[in-house]
């Protein structure tokens, strides 16, 4: 196989999905639900090109069956489940091992007193078509239900996350960083606007590198515009709770980019391929009572340059 032949022109695709199989690791999932997920993933390889997928509220056994199920030659799994440091977490990554080569992870864990914080999973990885390095970080903050909105855990782990980032920046001058996950946080939270420093300005992050892009701004609003002959339903973010007020909707699911990712180098971000994945039968999971399902997959692309 020539690498340089078979992907030249095409985008590296990232996709994140919280499939609510097992939150923190306990089973929550029938084996119906597995075969929802396993057949998404399937359409997110073989309809949308993805090359590199999250997962969260996931567990080593859901892994190893999901893995059997896809029967993916071309996919290497990351499991970055279990626990540490008296936490639990319960996320991984599968990643094209044709484009991609892992050389590094590691859990990313912070302390608040004597707390663990969950910061997230670092994941090196080397593009085959350029040799240039590449940082994932795959990340499930805590619900709301234990740190509230304006809760100093937040802020903390926005904090955490945002020195971790400055750590990798010290070793390279402009790295390209990836963050993908579900963070309970909405884009315009003070977690992630304020004390992570990802912002919807794009202009400002092309010329600061501290700065992250987030282009998941984009995913808050409705999807569709209002039209009078009630054909504009739509969704308004990637988490549905079905009691909330005076929202129902959060864009909890998001996936951020270094500055690196606006200049003209090796990887460059395409925005016009980020979306939420809204199947209608998606939705209509997330709407019914009796589904375990209450995120939306989210996406995005970069070009390569080689």
């Amino acid at each position: 196989m020539d690498i340089l032949t078979d992907f030249l022109g095409q985008p590296l695709v990232f996709v994140w999905w919280n499939t609510s199989l097992s939150p923190l690791g306990t089973p929550r999932g029938t084996q119906d639900d597995l075969d929802i997920v396993v057949r998404y993933l399937k359409a997110f390889r073989e309809e949308w090109g993805a090359d590199v997928i999250g997962l969260g509220e996931v567990s080593t056994s859901d892994l190893i069956q999901i893995m059997e199920h896809l029967d993916d030659p071309h996919l290497t799994l990351h499991d970055a489940t279990g626990a540490v440091n008296g936490t639990r977490f319960d996320i991984a990554l599968l990643y094209d091992k044709r484009r991609l080569h892992q050389t590094f992870n590691r859990p990313l864990i912070a302390t608040y007193g004597n707390h663990s914080l969950k910061i997230g999973e670092r994941i090196d990885l080397i593009s085959s078509e350029t040799e240039v390095p590449l940082t994932v970080v795959v990340s499930h903050w805590p619900s709301r239900l234990f740190a509230p909105d304006f809760a100093p855990k937040r802020a903390e782990m926005g904090m955490a996350l945002r020195s971790i980032l400055d750590t990798i920046r010290d070793d390279f001058s402009e790295p390209y960083l990836v963050l993908m996950g579900d963070y309970n946080d909405d884009p315009f939270s003070p977690a992630l606007a304020d004390h992570l420093l990802a912002t919807r300005d794009r202009e400002l992050a092309r010329r600061s590198n501290p700065l992250l892009y987030n282009p998941s701004w984009r995913w808050i609003g409705e999807s569709l515009p209002h039209g009078a002959d009630g054909t504009d339903v739509g969704v308004c973010g990637t988490y549905y709770y079905r009691s909330g007020t005076p929202t129902r909707w959060h864009t909890f699911d998001q996936i951020m980019f270094s500055s690196a990712f606006l200049r003209s180098g090796t990887f460059t971000l395409r925005e016009s391929l980020g979306r939420i994945i809204s199947t209608s039968d998606l939705v209509e999971r997330l709407r019914s009572a009796t589904s375990i399902f209450d995120h939306l997959p989210v996406l995005a692309a970069i070009d390569v340059r080689v």
